[in-house]
């Protein structure tokens, strides 16, 4: 039974009542050209949150040759557009009280703002400037082009940095997923601006796009906003790059050594597809795995009782192609052994015994009642609803949500234990000083 209401769940549980009672409405905007938006109202603010995706238009969409592309490009949008250069246009950001941010993922480049209603008209001409009237003026890029690179030199004196790049490699190997997503100094020193043109009129359209909005904002304005400023853009997706579906090396490990005092160790297990219905029970797993802290069976083995990290935690990553069970833990080097034992320990005995009734309860009661928290400001509900939009998971699913995870048994969830919490197909990747005596299994891997 579901009996431990600690005062957390109790909490929780007094924010789940008037979100329920006010479902979310969301409505679904088409512009002149038929462009889609999905928009919740909320008047009581005079703010609305934004967000637009560009989905297969990512990192993993550049050139070989020229890796870094998108990233480029996303930081050339905010170097100047509409006739302002990038301190003009910065000001004008500033002046209106805009939050403008552009973010590339592996998958997708995400524009995200907020702004005050009244600045309504000024924050959609924005959103047409930074992407059809972009200043890309030589010198900016130029600039843009040794900050990379720099960057890139200090980056490579961050263990948590080098140990994203080697575990990228291990796990995806020659697959786009596998290679930096900030690019090399060489691949950026190929970048030319024509590339950077081209990137943003046959990626950056209308076909696939993705926009949310919520906040202060009607339908109809939602609507013209939209045929004004947005429909002007390219129509055909034409980005040349294809990501197929990736085959991680599950198994491998590898070391690469460097002079810091933590040895920072990544780590990934078989995933779920976002869109499997599975996805549930994974999400419940992980909680109880390592998503909870201290409290979860990774953090009470390695940090908790043994005090060998100074974190020590699993999370779920979904890309279009492939899906991980991810984590990571830093820990001195002496003692990082010890820790990947109790790491494969702890994985072990889930997948042999389950997880008890208790921890499951717990991890159902945490999972559904801290939901509402997650949706109490505008900028986190428009991340929900994209999400949505984006792997389709229908206009009710913030409703439903609970539900299914409340469908989840704890049968579901020690079956699938059983299937993807496997010690052997544990990928580790570690960064740090070399260990006195390195297992003959493991590999090293160089740097990108």
């Amino acid at each position: 039974m579901r009996h431990r209401k600690s005062l957390w769940v109790l909490i929780a549980v007094l924010w789940l009542l008037p979100w329920q009672a006010q479902a979310v409405v969301i409505e679904e905007v088409a512009s002149d050209k038929g462009a889609k938006a999905w928009l919740t109202e909320a008047h009581a603010l005079p703010i609305f949150s934004l967000r637009l995706t560009f989905p297969k238009a990512g990192s993993a969409y550049d050139p070989d040759a020229k890796k870094g592309l998108a990233l480029m490009a996303a930081r050339m949008l905010q170097e100047g557009s509409g006739g302002k250069d990038a301190k003009a246009f910065q000001e004008y950001l500033d002046f209106h009280a805009i939050d403008l941010d552009i973010a590339v993922s592996e998958d997708d480049v995400t524009v995200s703002m907020e702004s005050l209603s009244e600045h309504t008209d000024v924050a959609f001409s924005i959103l047409y400037d930074i992407l059809l009237d972009a200043q890309l003026a030589p010198e900016a890029f130029t600039q843009l082009q040794k900050e990379a690179i720099s960057e890139l030199k200090q980056l490579k004196q961050n263990p948590s940095y080098v140990a994203g790049l080697a575990f990228d490699k291990l796990v995806f190997g020659d697959h786009p997923y596998g290679a930096p997503g900030r690019g090399t100094k060489e691949s950026i020193q190929a970048i030319q601006l024509d590339d950077v043109r081209e990137y943003l009129t046959s990626c950056l359209t209308r076909e696939g796009m993705v926009l949310s909005v919520v906040g202060d904002m009607t339908p109809a304005m939602l609507a013209a906003k939209m045929s004004q400023y947005l429909d002007p853009l390219p129509e055909v997706r034409q980005c040349t790059g294809v990501v197929v579906k990736a085959s991680p090396h599950f198994g491998s490990v590898g070391h690469e050594g460097m002079d810091v005092p933590q040895t920072v160790v990544k780590f990934a297990l078989p995933g779920v597809p976002r869109q499997n219905p599975e996805f549930y029970t994974a999400f419940v797993l992980n909680h109880m795995l390592g998503g909870n802290g201290l409290s979860s069976r990774v953090g009470t083995a390695i940090r908790k009782k043994n005090g060998l990290a100074y974190y020590a935690y699993t999370s779920l990553d979904n890309m279009d192609q492939a899906a991980l069970l991810k984590g990571v833990f830093a820990s001195r080097a002496e003692e990082k052994d010890k820790a990947v034992a109790l790491l494969k320990e702890a994985i072990g005995e889930a997948q042999a015994n389950g997880f008890a009734e208790e921890e499951f309860d717990d991890a159902i009661l945490f999972l559904t009642g801290s939901f509402p928290l997650k949706l109490d400001a505008n900028y986190k509900l428009v991340e929900y609803l994209q999400m949505m939009q984006r792997f389709d998971l229908g206009k009710d699913y913030l409703e439903m949500r609970n539900r299914i995870i409340e469908s989840v048994t704890l049968r579901h969830v020690n079956a699938l234990a059983k299937r993807i919490l496997d010690p052997e197909k544990l990928i580790l990747q570690s960064v740090g000083q070399e260990p006195k005596t390195a297992p003959e299994t493991e590999s090293t891997n160089g740097r990108d």
